[in-house]
């Protein structure tokens, strides 16, 4: 049972895993944007389907655009 409380995260949880404001987790959340588990009224957060759709979420770095943003590469 520990493992999964330990997998369950609240929105305050979720936050720190994201490194994001609980705001932000709440507006996702509310857009239907960020993977959800509704146990009654409460919403919890499954830390790797947050991890999942966190890597699922970014771009590649493209050269010609890091370099007009002036990151060497």
């Amino acid at each position: 049972m520990g493992e999964t409380a330990d997998r369950l995260l609240t929105v305050a949880g979720a936050a720190k895993f994201l490194t994001l404001a609980e705001q932000t987790i709440r507006n996702l959340t509310c857009k239907g944007r960020i993977p959800v588990l509704h146990i009654g009224r409460r919403c919890v957060y499954d830390r790797e389907a947050l991890l999942e759709w966190a890597l699922a979420q970014t771009e590649p770095v493209n050269q010609s655009n890091a370099r007009k943003k002036g990151n060497p590469s």
